[in-house]
C-alpha cells in the first residue's frame, strides 16, 4: 500500500509537470519531470528499506514465519522441550532429602544451566515474536507469567524451597508447557492443510495426463479427511505436480507406462509415494537431482531443488526411495504431521 501511494503520487506530479513545462526549454521540459519521479518515488521507498534493514522490521507475514520457525524449534528440537520436561520430572520426583545431596545438586545445576541458555533464549524469542503479532496472543500472558515464576525459582537458593514452591515451581512447568503448546498448534494451523482434497484436485488433471500419455494410473490413499499435514497446500500442491510432471516425462518411449501415486501414514509422519517404470535415476545422480540448475531432461532443474527446499521448513524431506530402470522409481515426500485448522 505504501509504495502504491508514494507511486501514484508521483505519478500526478510527473503528468503536471509534463503539462506545465511544455513550452520550457528542451533539458528542464524532460530532466526535471524525470528527477522528481525518480527521486519521488525511490528516495522514500530506500529510505524504508534501510530502516527496516536496520532496525529488523519485518512485515506480518514476515513476522509470522519467524514466529513458526521459533515454535518449531522449541517443539522439534528436543533439547527445549525435552529441558522443560526433564525439570518438571526432576521437581515431581525431588524429595527435601536430595537437597543436601550433592550428585543430585550437580544435575540439577546441568538442567538449570541447559535452561537459561539454550531454551530461555528460544521462550523469549518466541514472546518477542508473539507481542508483534497482530493475532494469537491469548496464550501470551500465560507464557511470560509462568516463564517469569521458573526464572525466579531457578534464580533463588534451591536449599532453601519448601515442599509447597516445589508443587508451585512443578505447576509452573506445567502451565509453560501448555501455553506454548496451545500457541504452537494455532500458529501451525495456518502452516498446514489436508492432503487427501489435493490429491481429489490433481485427480482430472491424472486422468487427463493418462489419456493424453497412455499411462495406467493408480492413486492409493490411506489417509482420512482428518489427517493434516504440516505444509502450505499450495506448496504441496506445487511439488506433487512437478513430481507427477517428471514422472510422465521420464516414462517417455516406453511402450508400456504406469504411475503410481501412494498416500500413506506411519505417526508421527505421512509419506506420499510416486512410482513409475521410467528410465530411472543412477545411483550417483539420485543427490545431484536435487541440487539447483543440475537437470537431465533439458529443463530449468529448479525444480526437485525447490521441492527439497521447501520440505526442509517444515521439517520434511523428499529422496529416492529406489531406482531399478524401467522397471520402478520411487520417490518419497516425507511429511510432518501438522495442527488441525
Amino acid at each position: 500500500r505504501l509504495t502504491t501511494l508514494i507511486v501514484s503520487i508521483n505519478l500526478i506530479i510527473f503528468s503536471i509537470l509534463l503539462v506545465t513545462l511544455y513550452a520550457s526549454p528542451t533539458a528542464l521540459r524532460y530532466y526535471l519531470p524525470l528527477s522528481v519521479i525518480f527521486l519521488g518515488s525511490f528516495g522514500p521507498l530506500g529510505f524504508f528499506l534501510w530502516i527496516k534493514r536496520f532496525t529488523g522490521l519485518k512485515s506480518e507475514k514476515e513476522n509470522d514465519y519467524a514466529l513458526f520457525r521459533a515454535l518449531q524449534n522449541f517443539s522439534h528440537g528436543a533439547w527445549a522441550a525435552s529441558n522443560l520436561n526433564s525439570l518438571q520430572l526432576f521437581f515431581e520426583n525431588m524429595s527435601m532429602e536430595d537437597l543436601h545431596d550433592n550428585d543430585f545438586l550437580q544435575s540439577f545445576e546441568k538442567r538449570k544451566e541447559t535452561f537459561f541458555n539454550l531454551t530461555l533464549p528460544v521462550i523469549n524469542d518466541i514472546i518477542t515474536l508473539t507481542q508483534k503479532s497482530n493475532k494469537n496472543r491469548e496464550t501470551l500472558p500465560e507464557i511470560i507469567k509462568n516463564k517469569n515464576r521458573l526464572i525466579q525459582f531457578l534464580s533463588s537458593d534451591l536449599s532453601r524451597i519448601s515442599p509447597l514452591d516445589k508443587a508451585y515451581l512443578n505447576t509452573a512447568i506445567m502451565k509453560l508447557r501448555e501455553a506454548l503448546s496451545l500457541l504452537k498448534n494455532v500458529i501451525f494451523s495456518g502452516h498446514s492443510c489436508y492432503p487427501s482434497p489435493i490429491l481429489d484436485n490433481l485427480r482430472e488433471e491424472l486422468e487427463n495426463l493418462s489419456k493424453t500419455h497412455y499411462i495406467e494410473l493408480k492413486t492409493v490413499n490411506f489417509l482420512s479427511g482428518e489427517d493434516v499435514v504440516l505444509m502450505d497446500n499450495t506448496a504441496l500442491a506445487n511439488i506433487l505436480d512437478n513430481c507427477i510432471r517428471n514422472a510422465v516425462k521420464a516414462m517417455t518411449g516406453n511402450p508400456e507406462k504406469k504411475l503410481t501415486i501412494k498416500f500413506l501414514k506411519a505417526d508421527p509422519r505421512i509419506f506420499i509415494e510416486i512410482t513409475d517404470n521410467g528410465k530411472g535415476i543412477p545411483e550417483e545422480e539420485r543427490e545431484k537431482i536435487f541440487e539447483n540448475g543440475f537437470s537431465t531432461s533439458g529443463s530449468t532443474g529448479y525444480g526437485l531443488f525447490y521441492a527439497k527446499e521447501t520440505l526442509k521448513k517444515y521439517g520434511g524431506r523428499i529422496y529416492v526411495k529406489t531406482s531399478i530402470p524401467h522397471q520402478r522409481t520411487t520417490f518419497v515426500i516425507e511429511l510432518q504431521k501438522g495442527s488441525k485448522k
